[in-house]
């Protein structure tokens, strides 16, 4: 795209950038920022659209005082407006000389920058040492001298981040977002990796830099408003950006800053001598893998494979020892990392020391076809990569390296001709191919080379540095380049110069990955090649961890013409092949399908596999193999989609005999008398569909009758070797008509059977039934011919599985009404309990033989219906469980309550792309479907009840009542929870849906050590389907006052308070229900338990001081919420609550100098007191035109619905109806009980000057 924009003319590179920006972008989409937006080394962009007519939406350039603009390419700048008077040198010429810099009244459009992600974090650093920051969520970072941090994670969002003297900060790869940046003194930052920062407001540096830490590392810099470099001109010290800046508004250069890179803004400013200079930083192109420095013996990163007696590579004086000083050598380390072909760029670097010899041959590096598993080539001259006549090349090897100092490599190694014998040549050879056969003894073509070296040989102590480039980013195209380093020049020679090797040289197809080998060889003479320092750095790899070990083949042994063999195939993934490939390969959700090219290749004219050599498979496939004549062939794979890990060969085993390489030649007989037998079910009869074949000789058309001889050998009976094959056979009478023999029992003697019937094509049918499970052999030859025996493995599948499940005190678990909810509680959920499964034949007896390690234990919810399935214990047979006699037993459990069905099932068949098939899998057999075990048990119920922190909630009273006060809310929370969970994230899902019948219910637990009740409804609280939690919100919630017959409550010292006297009390719940119920996990119930939060409370009252002063003016009188503290009452400063009305009150007098016995006076003010005090007034109310006498009062301001009482000889007292709703607040003021509080006003206690005012005045009057 860039260069078609320079080259074409401005209309058409206009619609181009505009096309390139995205402009028909939907509004509400963002664009993802990336390099592709800074096409120049500067571009200005727009507010909206792309015109330039309108002054606020056009881009703008001033380049001034010795600025200079670098990388422009002569072309015009992008933006719509310039400075008119750039100076000659601010910009560069196609040349690289100078010039003014010009524009193309052009603009790009602005982007649609996602929303920017603030910080919410109140964490701040102050940094003044070396620390790593691990808080992605930061309020202030402030940096000072001495402050080196690496902010850690991929993304981080800070509110401010300042720099100062010298400081430094280091970001990794990731998003980072910092609303507001500042850089001064000094102070650095460096990227590591690829680092995209957003900024909010202007970024500001002065005197600061933000630097690469290597040459991988790339910066996209994003501000929403705009950068400023040196914006204070105090500053003595350069500023300076790598990387890519886009400003949302503008970027400012200043007093010699540089950025170096490329700047995307609406308006660019560079001056005063500063410099943006293009630097063009794309992503690394390859990525460097661990170097291979072979300083320890360990080479877990290679496979190794030496020719016959060759001695394999080993590390020796930290070098890697390639071939020792033999002579026919030829050996091969494989590196266990695959490297796609596709779009792919390769550098394979090393060492390579070659001495103490002849000077043979030399050392090879390896590309090959990674579905190929590896085999080494031919010693000598070959170099290990190549042929020689009857010997094969590098298995699936697609391109050689030769590092040759004897020379034989160029003439030798391949079925063309080469230039011949160059010694001190470093050449290439190209992809090799299977003949017929399937053995790789085509292709290896000579390719190119270079023999203007030097001498090659004599290099103990002096290293070749070897770096071979594969390029195939290009489709269809491989690149191919050859350089050298020698010795510590650090300057690499180009060996052979880059070049297509897919064009003109024969290559074969690009396989789809590639493998790493290094290979070495000697001949006649003798050397010692050493490898050092390997390392490969590419864009696309993948570790080998799991490869194909390798693969086995299992089959009877002898083949015949007469019928095709069956033989099971298995992809190992170790030595013992106890773990196939996939079930159990790591698995992460992308884990691919095996599929394996079979040897003997396709046409062979001895034998071919029925369906084709290519098969998908997982695990393991049985396979038939059909013979066309008398001869042999070699069983094995050559190809795996799968590489394999190793230099494994195939290994095969005979009827469950050794297993070995050497066994994979099969002889095909056309004189065997073969058995065709199926797989049964253990104790049921065979149907007449297996047969004996025999088709040496010709037959009648009538068929003829023989002897066999039979037995059977025992190969996977682990307890009962006792039970023999009950063997049925076609017999024919004279007549003609056929008929079953009586049952012979079959051992591992011989039993000759008399008059067996063959048909016209060769074939004895027969029955067979064997009471147990396991693999038999069948054993038969024809009685009078000796070398005819043949055999035939069956397996005996069980005909089922059953479960039983006991809890600890031996009570079954079967639930048989579980649309009922069960009709007793089992066990708790999480709690362990023993299953047992047992393997049964056709007619229920127990099957001894069975022991299946990998049965797959699952479960369904039976009840509630709502519920969800529980997760078990063990969904596979845990270490240590045995089997005996055909029965194995397995601790259990289930991680949620409810009635559920447990069942057990065999290994399930599968097929590729179609999943389960519908049939077990059974010593390697799929011939029938072992029926699951099913178990319908309950019920499971809660371990245990687990109580969150209670709520205690009394508004504007800091959460803390006073006795006797009903708390707002009391939140109680109960989680019925399984054995050993203690998160209530984990707690029980299926309770919830129990009928109310079963589920738990609550009461309030006592504290025996206070006198004060606690008041709370728990008959409130519920279970519902809408969460998984008992929940109970009481707005009546009371810790009540100790109040005596007398009426006088008792002054108590505050409750769970964090006052000094505080008490602290031991209220909670109880529970009770059907099931065992306990609120601890353990074995021991507990039926209560006490709140986490105990309920706070205060004794209280409200008080109201006396007050005197002259007769007809308002007197002010102080009011205040107390708590007895446990020595004396003080201001409840937590109380912005409690409530008082001057018109909800008594009065009494006490006192008038006109003898009345009622008064006027009244409580004025209402509301709420402020931290516990307020203030409420008195006043006489004498009605105008008459005299204001002098009187004494008792004022009281109701808190209940009770009435104060009067002393004998008192006046009586009046009251209003209303009153507060407050009796906690009330207090035994006149040792007559509990009232309400009261205030003696007296009015009149001397006349005065009455042109003299006099306010109230407080403590004149006792009471």
């Amino acid at each position: 795209m860039i260069s078609i924009l320079i080259r074409f003319p401005s209309v058409i590179f206009f619609f181009l950038c505009v096309v390139a920006f995205g402009v028909a972008t939907p509004s509400y989409a963002y664009d993802e920022i990336g390099i592709e937006h800074f096409p120049n080394v500067v571009q200005g962009h727009a507010n909206r659209g792309i015109q330039c007519s309108l002054s606020r939406n056009a881009s703008q350039l001033f380049v001034y005082n010795d600025a200079t603009i670098k990388g422009t390419k002569g072309l015009d700048l992008h933006f719509c407006r310039g400075f008119n008077y750039m100076p000659s040198t601010s910009c560069d010429d196609q040349y690289g000389g100078r010039r003014a810099c010009s524009i193309s009244y052009t603009q790009y459009p602005a982007l649609q920058l996602k929303p920017f992600q603030k910080a919410s974090g109140r964490d701040s650093v102050s940094c003044t040492a070396p620390q790593n920051i691990y808080s992605p969520d930061l309020k202030f970072f402030t940096g000072f001298q001495g402050c080196h941090a690496a902010f850690m994670t991929s993304e981080h969002k800070i509110k401010s981040l300042v720099l100062y003297e010298a400081s430094v900060i280091h970001f990794f790869d990731g998003e980072h977002w910092i609303e507001d940046l500042g850089m001064h003194d000094g102070s650095r930052i460096i990227i590591h990796g690829h680092v995209k920062i957003h900024v909010k407001k202007t970024a500001q540096l002065n005197g600061s830099q933000i630097e690469y830490a290597d040459s991988k590392a790339q910066l996209i810099l994003v501000s929403r408003n705009g950068v400023e470099l040196n914006y204070s001109w105090s500053s003595q010290q350069q500023s300076k950006i790598s990387g890519y800046v886009y400003a949302k508004s503008y970027v400012s250069l200043n007093n010699g800053s540089v950025i170096s890179g490329r700047v995307n803004t609406q308006m660019l400013t560079v001056s005063d001598q500063s410099v943006i200079e293009d630097q063009e930083i794309q992503p690394a192109r390859c990525e460097y893998l661990p170097k291979e420095t072979f300083s320890s013996s360990n080479t877990d990163n290679w496979s190794i494979v030496a020719y016959k007696n060759s001695i394999k590579p080993h590390v020796e004086n930290g070098r890697f020892r390639m071939n020792s000083l033999r002579y026919d050598q030829a050996t091969a380390a494989v590196y266990n990392y695959l490297f796609p072909s596709d779009d792919n760029y390769l550098e394979v670097e090393f060492d390579h020391y070659a001495h103490s010899g002849s000077g043979a041959d030399g050392l090879a590096l390896v590309l090959s076809d990674a579905s190929v598993p590896p085999q080494t080539g031919a010693f000598g001259g070959p170099l290990g990569y190549g042929l020689k006549p009857g010997i094969q090349g590098f298995a699936g090897g697609w391109l050689g390296l030769g590092i040759d100092e004897y020379g034989n490599y160029a003439r030798s190694g391949g079925t063309d001709i080469g230039p011949g014998f160059t010694p001190n040549n470093v050449a290439l050879r190209g992809s090799g191919r299977q003949d017929a056969a399937g053995n790789w003894v085509v292709g290896y073509r000579y390719i190119k080379g270079n023999h203007s070296l030097g001498n090659l040989d004599g290099r103990k102590g002096q290293a070749h540095r070897y770096k071979m480039i594969i390029d195939s980013r290009d489709s269809g195209k491989v690149f191919v380049t050859v350089k050298r380093m020698v010795g510590d020049t650090n300057l690499w020679q180009t060996v052979i110069p880059r070049f297509d090797v897919m064009q003109r040289y024969g290559q074969s197809v690009i396989p789809e990955n590639f493998r790493v080998s290094i290979t070495a060889s000697t001949g006649s003479l003798t050397n010692v090649h050493d490898l050092d320092n390997f390392q490969v750095c590419a864009d696309k790899h993948q570790k080998i961890t799991e490869g194909i070990h390798h693969f086995e083949f299992d089959y009877a042994g002898s083949g015949s013409t007469c019928q095709s063999s069956d033989i099971t195939l298995r992809a190992c993934l170790n030595e013992s092949c106890s773990k196939l490939y996939p079930r159990d390969a790591y698995n992460d959700g992308s884990l691919p399908a095996l599929s394996v090219d079979l040897l003997p290749a396709q046409g062979s004219d001895v034998a071919n596999w029925e369906g084709g050599t290519s098969v998908r498979f997982d695990n393991e496939v049985r396979l038939k193999l059909k013979g066309e004549r008398a001869g042999k062939v070699k069983l094995g794979i050559a190809k795996s989609s799968i590489p394999q890990s190793g230099f494994d060969e195939a290994r095969c085993r005979i009827n469950g005999g050794p297993l070995s390489v050497a066994n994979c030649e099969v002889t095909f007989s056309s004189h065997v008398l073969a058995v065709k037998v199926k797989d049964i079910v253990a104790s049921k009869q065979s149907p007449g569909d297996n047969y004996l074949s025999f088709c040496s000789q010709n037959t009648s058309q009538e068929g003829l009758s023989r002897d066999v001889n039979m037995s059977i050998e025992y190969e996977v009976a682990p307890v009962d070797r006792s039970k023999p094959v009950s063997f049925i056979y076609q017999k024919k009478r004279k007549s003609g008509e056929l008929f079953w023999s009586q049952p012979f029992e079959l051992n591992t003697s011989n039993t000759k059977l008399k008059d067996v019937y063959f048909d016209n094509k060769g074939s004895a049918a027969f029955k067979i039934r064997y009471a147990e499970v396991g693999k038999i052999k069948l054993k038969a030859r024809v009685a009078d011919i000796d070398d005819s025996s043949g055999f035939k493995s069956f397996v005996s599948f069980p005909a089922g599985l059953r479960l039983s499940a006991y809890n600890h005190a031996g009570t079954k678990g079967d639930c048989s009404d579980t649309t009922e909810q069960c009709s007793r509680g089992f066990v708790a959920a999480g709690e362990v309990f023993e299953t047992t499964v047992v393997a049964y034949q056709y007619d229920n007896s127990v099957a001894r033989n069975y022991q299946e390690s990998d049965l797959l234990m699952g479960n369904h919810v039976l009840y509630p219906v709502q519920g969800v399935d529980g997760q078990l214990l063990n969904t596979t047979l845990p270490e240590g469980a045995v089997w005996k006699e055909g029965e194995v037993k397995v601790p259990q459990a289930v991680s949620e309550v409810g009635a559920f069905e447990l069942t057990v099932q065999a290994p399930i068949a599968r097929q590729f792309g179609s999943g389960d098939i519908g049939k077990s899998v059974y010593l390697g057999s799929q011939a029938f479907k072992i029926e699951d075990g099913r178990l319908a048990i309950g019920r499971f119920y809660p371990k245990y009840f687990l109580q969150e922190n209670p709520e205690w909630h009394v508004a504007n009273q800091n959460d803390i009542a006073y006795l006797g006060q009903p708390y707002d809310s009391s939140v109680h929370q109960v989680f019925p929870m399984a054995s050993g969970e203690s998160s209530v994230g984990n707690a029980l899902n299926n309770y919830r849906f129990f009928h109310p019948d079963l589920q738990a219910t609550f009461g309030v637990l006592d504290d025996t050590a206070v006198d004060n009740r606690f008041l709370l409804d728990t008959d409130a609280g519920a279970w519902s389907t809408d969460r998984k939690h008992w929940l109970l919100n009481d707005g009546a919630a009371i810790l009540e006052r100790v109040t005596g017959t007398d009426g006088i409550s008792r002054k108590d010292n505050p409750f769970n308070t964090s006052d000094a006297n505080s008490t602290v009390t031991h209220f909670g719940l109880t529970v009770d229900g059907v099931d065992p119920v306990s609120f601890t996990d353990s074995d021991t119930l507990t039926d209560s338990a006490e709140f986490l939060v105990q309920p706070p409370a205060r004794y209280g009252r409200m008080a109201l001081d006396d007050i005197g002063g002259n007769s007809g003016i308002t007197l002010t009188i102080p009011l205040r919420a107390e708590f007895w503290d446990g020595s004396e009452f003080v201001v409840n400063d937590d109380d912005n609550r409690s409530a008082f009305d001057g018109s909800k009150a008594c009065k009494q007098v006490i006192w008038h100098s006109d003898g009345a016995i009622t008064t006027l006076a009244s409580l004025n003010g209402s509301g709420s007191v402020d931290n516990g005090e307020e203030e409420v007034t008195a006043d006489q109310n004498t009605p105008a035109g008459k005299d204001t006498p002098r009187e004494q009062v008792r004022l009281w301001s109701r808190m209940g619905n009770s009435k104060p009482s009067k002393k004998t000889g008192e006046n009586e007292i009046s009251c209003s109806t209303d009153y507060e709703d407050q009796p906690w607040l009330q207090y035994n003021w006149r040792q007559l009980g509990d009232e309400d509080p009261s205030t003696v006003v007296t009015f009149g206690i001397y006349r005065g000057n009455d042109r003299v005012i006099y306010r109230g005045e407080t403590g004149l009057t006792g009471q």
